[in-house]
């Protein structure tokens, strides 16, 4: 999976900021927000969040985007989760924007790159992401982000002795998200 990234200070310079577009959407995993950067001719997904609740998605969105736009769409995002929960839709480079520090970036960077199927302890991801000390900040990077499931950060493992770390949608979810990658 690739993606545009877009750094804290990159957002703050820019002259026009575009709509955001969100909609909730019901999947077999809950409810799915999803909001696309909209900008001029291309939209890219910039959040994704499930267990999702309309307060706490403006609440994210606004947060992560303070100066944009929000308009809500719910058919959009119905359309992209059919799309997404197809054998081919979780294997598709969806076109994405994410925005964070140059360092969270890095990190998504490498996750996103990760097959599913397989996993990777915070402590290895420091490492790949050229910075073996920033175990925390690792996982930190992971709390943050912002397209669960297409980053794949479920992935990422407290330890190489199979301790899950964290998640922040519940172990026991992050747990379910990983048996059904093994089948």
């Amino acid at each position: 999976m690739s993606f545009t990234g877009l750094t804290n200070e990159q957002y703050d310079a820019l002259k026009d900021y575009p709509q955001i577009i969100y909609g909730l959407a019901e999947t077999d995993l809950g409810p799915l927000a999803v909001a696309f950067w909209s900008h001029k001719t291309e939209d890219k997904i910039c959040y994704l969040g499930l267990k999702a609740r309309e307060l706490s998605v403006i609440a994210a969105l606004q947060k992560i985007f303070p100066r944009n736009t929000l308009k809500r769409d719910d058919k959009r995002a119905t359309s992209f989760a059919k799309a997404y929960f197809t054998k081919s839709g979780k294997t598709k480079d969806w076109p994405l924007l994410l925005k964070g520090t140059e360092f969270f970036i890095a990190m998504w960077r490498v996750v996103a790159k990760l097959p599913s199927g397989k996993t990777m302890t915070y402590k290895e991801l420091a490492a790949k992401a050229g910075r073996p000390l920033a175990i925390r900040a690792a996982g930190q990077a992971m709390a943050t982000n912002p397209v669960a499931l297409l980053i794949p950060c479920h992935r990422v493992l407290g330890s190489s002795n199979g301790g899950l770390g964290g998640y922040g949608y519940g172990l026991e979810f992050k747990r379910n998200l990983l048996a059904a990658e093994k089948t």
